[in-house]
């Protein structure tokens, strides 16, 4: 039997944690959630610059890993958490690196749907 106390947390209402800043409806607070995902979509092309940008980049804690997707022709499969997001601590002090370079998905990805599904989860 655990000795641990469920007088905190999610288990007694309190808001669900996130890696870092404040979601809202409204869009991102640079929570960066999204960047761990176990897969990143990005093409060809993209997949060129990340390489390039992950040589340059200071403090990366591993090479970016891709492989072909098997159903779209011209992307690739970037195997998440992102490399290119900040893991300093505290977490609240996250963020992209790479924030201006960002891939397509990146910059068109919303959580609004993940912040509805928890709303109507409570």
């Amino acid at each position: 039997m655990s000795s641990v106390e469920l007088d905190r947390g999610p288990v007694v209402g309190e808001p669900r944690p996130v890696h870092g800043g404040h979601p809202s409806a409204a869009g991102c607070g640079g929570c960066v959630d999204c960047c761990h995902l176990p897969e990143i979509s990005v093409t060809d092309e993209e997949t060129l610059e990340l390489q390039t940008l992950a040589e340059s980049v200071v403090g990366l804690e591993a090479a970016p890993m891709f492989t072909a997707d098997p159903v779209h022709e011209g992307w690739q499969i970037m195997r998440g958490p992102c490399v290119f997001r900040k893991s300093d601590s505290p977490i609240a002090a996250g963020g992209c690196r790479i924030y201006e370079d960002r891939p397509g998905a990146c910059r068109i990805f919303t959580c609004k749907l993940l912040l509805e599904l928890r709303a109507a989860s409570r």
